[in-house]
């Protein structure tokens, strides 16, 4: 089992990368960002024993549609479309 501390941790260096990250995809389109996220997502995946794969890519389905939520109200605080803060 995971401790606090370990998610904690995770989340502070999960918070750095996106920190780091956000910026180069600021004058991207969506389809390039999305194509590089799917790059990533698989790198990411095959870092997992293939055994187990489907089960972490429905977790990780599951993890973005939550941050979805969040992120939605961050860069579209007065709904979608409408006076996005993306860039």
């Amino acid at each position: 089992m995971t401790s606090k501390t370990e998610v904690d941790e995770v989340a502070a260096a999960a918070s750095q990368l996106t920190d780091a990250i956000r910026p180069m995809f600021a004058d991207a389109s969506p389809d390039a960002v999305g194509a590089a996220l799917a790059e990533l997502t698989a790198i990411y995946m095959i870092a997992h024993n293939p055994e187990i794969r489907t089960d972490i890519l429905e977790h990780w389905i599951e993890l973005v549609r939550g941050l979805m939520v969040a992120a939605e109200k961050e860069f579209f605080p007065h709904g979608w479309g409408q006076g996005s803060s993306l860039q």
